[in-house]
C-alpha cells in the first residue's frame, strides 16, 4: 500500500526512498488466505480487492513485494522489536530478497535510534537491481559481494564514492527463438527514481563446426561449411523455396517447354494444319499452299469457280476422239490401198511376162488345139 501511494509520502525529487516497516510479529504468505476461504491469487496491483478491502484476493508472494518495491525505488527498512520472529525477517531479506532490504533489531524504547541506524546501513550499500529483463539475457552483475549474482550489490559504500558494475549477459545459442530478438533490459539503482536502459540486439558468434578446420561454420542454412545456397531459392533470396522447374524456368509451371506431344523438350510442334509433328500435307490446297482451301473445280480447274459449265465437255471429248479416229483411219485406208495398188501392179506385169513367154513356146499352139476339140470339158486357159 506504500508504494500505492507513493506520490503522497513527501518523497522529494532526487532523495533517496526508504520506508520502515516496525513490526513485531511475522508476515502473512501467499496461501494463509485459504484458512479465511480466499482461493484467488494475488495480482500485486495497487488495489484492495473484494469488500472489506482486502478481502477479494490471497495474500501476495515475497517475490511479489519485491517485485512492487524495486519498481518503485524503494529500499526496505524492517525494525523488529520482537527478537523471536527477527529469524524470519532476516531469512526473508537474505534468502527470499537476496539482501535486497535491511533489518535493524530495537526496543520499543529506542525507535529514533533504529531508524538512524536503519537508515546508515541502507546508505552504506549500493544495489543496482534489474527491473525488467524479459528473456532473461542478464545473467551476472558484479560486484555482488557474494550475493545473488542477478542483482549487483556493493556494500560499505561511502560518500562520493564511485561504482562501477559489470552485467554478464547470455543468450542460448541452442534457442532458435533468440536469434536476432531486439530487447530492453532496465536497471535501477535502487532508491533513486533514475533508471538505466539498455537496448539489445542478440547475435551468437560462430564456432568451428569442424574440429579439423577452426574456419568452417555453420552457415545460415544449418549447413556446416555451407554458402547458404542450400537454402537460397532459384531467384537469389533465402528461404524463398523458388526451384527451377523441368523447364529450368525459375518459378516455373513446368509447362512453358512441353512439346504438343506432352514431352518436355521434345521440340515437337503442331505443324499448319494443326498436327502434331507433322508435314503440313493433310491441309494443302490444290496450288500446293497449306490452308489455301483451294480445290479443283467439277471443270478440273484449280481453284476455279465452283459453278462452272459442263455441258460442252462431253461433246467437245467426243468429237476430238471423232475426229482422231477418222483421221486414223483415214491414214490407214491410203496406206493399205497404196500397198494394195503397188501390190496389183506388179502381180499384172509377172502375169504379161508369163504370158509372153507361153506364147512364144512351139508347143503352145499344139496344146491350144485340144481345148478347140468340141469334146473337150476341162479348165481352159485364160486367152
Amino acid at each position: 500500500m506504500a508504494c500505492a501511494y507513493k506520490k503522497d509520502l513527501g518523497f522529494r525529487d532526487g532523495t533517496f526512498h526508504v520506508i520502515m516497516v516496525v513490526t513485531d510479529v511475522s508476515a502473512h504468505l501467499a496461501g494463509d488466505g485459504r484458512d479465511l476461504g480466499i482461493y484467488v491469487p494475488n495480482n500485486h496491483d495497487d488495489k484492495l480487492d473484494g469488500w472489506p478491502e482486502g478481502t477479494g484476493e490471497d495474500y501476495p508472494t515475497k517475490a511479489g513485494v519485491k517485485q512492487v518495491l524495486l519498481e518503485n525505488d524503494i529500499n526496505p527498512l524492517f525494525g523488529i522489536v520482537k527478537l523471536n520472529v527477527i529469524d524470519f525477517w532476516k531469512d526473508l531479506v537474505k534468502n527470499d530478497w537476496e539482501n535486497f532490504g535491511t533489518v535493524v533489531e530495537f526496543t520499543g524504547d529506542d525507535v529514533v535510534s533504529a531508524i538512524l541506524d536503519g537508515t546508515k546501513e541502507v546508505l552504506s550499500r549500493a544495489i543496482l537491481a534489474i527491473i525488467k529483463d524479459d528473456i532473461k539475457l542478464i545473467q551476472t552483475i558484479t560486484p555482488n559481494d557474494g550475493l545473488n549474482e542477478r542483482n549487483g550489490i556493493q556494500l560499505n559504500v561511502t560518500r562520493n564514492t564511485t561504482i562501477q558494475f559489470s552485467l554478464g549477459l547470455y543468450a542460448d545459442i541452442n534457442n532458435e527463438d533468440l536469434y536476432g530478438i531486439n530487447s530492453t533490459v532496465s536497471l535501477r539503482y535502487v532508491g533513486f527514481s533514475s533508471a538505466v536502459t539498455l537496448y539489445i540486439t542478440t547475435a551468437f558468434q560462430c564456432m568451428s563446426c569442424d574440429p579439423s578446420n577452426s574456419s568452417r561454420f555453420v552457415d545460415i542454412c544449418g549447413i556446416c561449411g555451407g554458402d547458404e545456397s542450400n537454402c537460397t531459392g532459384c531467384d537469389g533470396v533465402l528461404f524463398s523455396g523458388a526451384i527451377k522447374d523441368r523447364c529450368d524456368v525459375c518459378g516455373g509451371t513446368g509447362d512453358s517447354c512441353l512439346g504438343c506431344n506432352g514431352i518436355p523438350n521434345s521440340r515437337v510442334t503442331f505443324d499448319m494444319c494443326g498436327l502434331c509433328n507433322g508435314t503440313n500435307d493433310t491441309c494443302k490446297g490444290c496450288d500446293g499452299v497449306p490452308n489455301s482451301g483451294l480445290n479443283i473445280n467439277s471443270c478440273g480447274v484449280c481453284g476455279g469457280p465452283v459453278n462452272c459449265d459442263t455441258t460442252l465437255v462431253p461433246v467437245i471429248i467426243a468429237l476430238s476422239a471423232f475426229a482422231g479416229i477418222a483421221a486414223a483411219a483415214l491414214i490407214i485406208s491410203l496406206l493399205l490401198g497404196l500397198c494394195v495398188k503397188v501390190r496389183m501392179a506388179h502381180i499384172e506385169e509377172m502375169m504379161i511376162e508369163e504370158e509372153t513367154a507361153l506364147q512364144e513356146n512351139p508347143l503352145y499352139e499344139q496344146a491350144k488345139q485340144k481345148y478347140i476339140n468340141p469334146a473337150y470339158v476341162g479348165d481352159k486357159p485364160n486367152e
